[in-house]
């Protein structure tokens, strides 16, 4: 489980950056927390959407191609109207699974608790492209 493999190597150890990127803004992290991320969301995705949903399907092949200093473009996974609303609890959920298995060091707890719900503030936004204006 990923959460063994982050306590076995400790976070801070790879402070190699990957990320993700949302409607062209950068939200910086490091390698094993951006990956314990898609992994999570991945699982998440495919339990409560189902294996062949597309959003499942993007994140899983997210996952799938981790590497190394990956940015991974949110905007490719969330095109289609609604996605964003389906992907927000997604995220929580990965969030919250990921806090309550203890899997970040203090300094990852901060990066959840600063960029990433920067990055979840910015996706509960109301999309200017679904409003109709």
């Amino acid at each position: 489980m990923v959460s063994q493999v982050l306590r076995n190597i400790g976070v801070r150890r790879l402070g190699v950056s990957a990320g993700f990127d949302f409607a062209g803004q950068d939200y910086w992290g490091i390698n094993c927390a951006v990956e314990a991320y898609l992994e999570t969301l991945a699982r998440i995705a495919a339990e409560r959407l189902g294996p062949g949903d597309p959003m499942a399907i993007a994140l899983s092949d997210e996952s799938d191609g981790f590497f190394t200093g990956k940015v991974v473009f949110v905007d490719d996974i969330l095109h289609r109207p609604g996605d964003r609303q389906r992907f927000v609890p997604l995220l929580d959920a990965a969030t919250d699974q990921l806090l309550r298995e203890d899997v970040f060091t203090d300094y990852g707890r901060r990066w959840v608790a600063t960029i990433v719900q920067s990055l979840r503030d910015r996706l509960a936004a109301p999309d200017p492209a679904e409003s109709g204006d």
